[in-house]
């Protein structure tokens, strides 16, 4: 539990890390106001697809990171991870948005 209750603290920190104001996500994110006030303060908590919008928006490369993991992400790609890309990238538009859509899901 301790970090789910961390993330307040890291959406904040992670805005202001991008010299983004709350008005500038909302804009980015066609949010209101009050939702990125009431994440930030720990009173309501995003969902997972706006989790993943924040992490694009932030330049972070795992939502785990939001919940303060800090271990670092490695940049090697196994032999294991090319061949599912290789799949992926032969798959027609409608494997691939269906793929995307379940990863998505399992990564909350």
């Amino acid at each position: 539990m301790e970090n789910i209750d961390r993330l307040p603290e890291r959406l904040r920190y992670f805005r202001e890390q991008k010299k983004m104001s709350r008005k500038q996500v909302c804009a980015a994110l066609n949010i209101t106001p009050s939702a990125i006030s009431y994440w930030e303060s720990g009173k309501r908590k995003p969902d997972a697809d706006v989790l993943l919008e924040l992490c694009e928006l932030y330049g972070i490369r795992s939502v785990s990171q939001l919940f303060g993991n800090t271990e670092p992400l490695t940049d090697e790609i196994t032999d294991s991870e090319k061949y599912l890309i290789e799949l992926y990238r032969n798959a027609d538009k409608a494997a691939q948005t269906a793929v995307v859509k379940l990863l998505r899901s399992w990564n909350m």
